[in-house]
């Protein structure tokens, strides 16, 4: 009896001491949802006559404040990709975000790519022939001749319209640059057949024609591009910007004009060891 009435004075003095506000108290009975388990909201609402026994408890705990709550299980995605990998993700990506912003800050006045990660040149999708055996990926473009990097800035590949294109010959190891108002996997064909006929249009043509390291055999086709690729690499690595341009002379001179920086930025000419002979700024007519 000593005992129960200690703890008569004990829940009365909490009562005393609890506001209104703790008398309102829920009391959620929490379980994980099972569709195999019985019906236990039905059988708590039938069993709370019991906190009606005792005044005290009922005073403390009201029936009507005791309900049945359900946690829900996780899925299959919440098992396989925990929430803590996602939160360490993106803390991982707010660092990174923060050191881009910096690294931005101190290289405000330098001509960098927006996006180092996409940027480059990629194959296509298809299997096309200039992709699988001529086009070199990479994210940077250098000559033989100079040790500049250009920084390739946006995806391109052989389907993209007006680019600069970097010509390297793996076997004298001289280089050319080459600029295209259409897209580079139309010009390379060009470049090819003339190389394979021996048409004296361009400097890449006469170079491969001309000199006795390239001894490519012309048929069939199929070993003239398995001997040609084994001694030769292209990197497109600059989009011309046409959005001024009103006509195709427009789209020409822009091409030229760039084509002749490059050429000297790389240093592709015949006066530094390259294979272009004359500057693309004389093609442009006035």
């Amino acid at each position: 009896n000593a005992e129960y009435g200690e703890r008569d004075n004990l829940i009365s003095k909490n009562l005393s001491s609890s506001n209104s506000k703790n008398s309102e108290r829920c009391f959620p009975l929490v379980c994980d949802f099972d569709p195999n388990l019985p019906p236990i909201g039905k059988i708590v609402n039938k069993n709370k006559f019991i906190l009606d026994l005792d005044p005290l408890l009922k005073s403390v705990i009201k029936p009507s404040k005791v309900f049945v709550s359900y946690r829900g299980n996780k899925t299959i995605k919440e098992t396989l990709v925990p929430s803590k990998l996602l939160e360490d993700r993106k803390s991982s990506n707010v660092v990174d975000n923060a050191n881009a912003t910096v690294h931005s800050s101190a290289t405000e006045n330098v001509n960098l790519p927006t996006s180092t990660e996409e940027g480059g040149c990629y194959h296509c999708n298809s299997r096309c022939k200039a992709c699988r055996l001529y086009i070199c990926e990479s994210k940077t473009a250098q000559s033989y001749h100079s040790g500049y990097n250009v920084n390739i800035k946006g995806r391109l590949d052989c389907n993209t319209i007006g680019v600069c294109y970097l010509v390297r010959d793996k076997v004298c190891r001289r280089a050319s640059v080459g600029s295209t108002v259409n897209n580079f996997k139309t010009r390379w064909q060009n470049h090819k057949s003339h190389i394979k006929k021996a048409v004296r249009s361009c400097e890449i043509s006469c170079h491969f024609n001309d000199n006795q390291f390239h001894n490519l055999t012309k048929e069939p086709l199929k070993t003239f591009d398995n001997e040609l690729s084994d001694q030769i690499e292209v990197i497109i690595f600059e989009k011309l910007d046409f959005s001024k341009c009103l006509t195709f002379e427009d789209r020409s001179r822009i091409a030229k004009e760039r084509e002749s920086y490059w050429q000297n930025e790389l240093m592709t000419l015949t006066d530094f060891g390259g294979l272009n002979k004359r500057s693309a700024l004389n093609e442009i007519k006035n």
